[in-house]
């Protein structure tokens, strides 16, 4: 994301974080890693 849009900043939505903002959508399926990290998938993609 930083290397297609370096200047977006999730804060000028009003979420601290990308990932709220990614759940506030509710445009996308997301599954937290056991590492920590986020899988996201387009709800779209899989027949939603």
């Amino acid at each position: 994301m930083r290397k297609q849009q370096p200047d977006f900043d999730s804060r000028n939505w009003g979420y601290t974080k990308l990932s709220d903002l990614v759940r506030a959508t509710e445009l996308f399926l997301i599954e937290t890693r056991p590492s920590g990290g986020l899988q996201v998938q387009n709800k779209k993609k899989n027949g939603d």
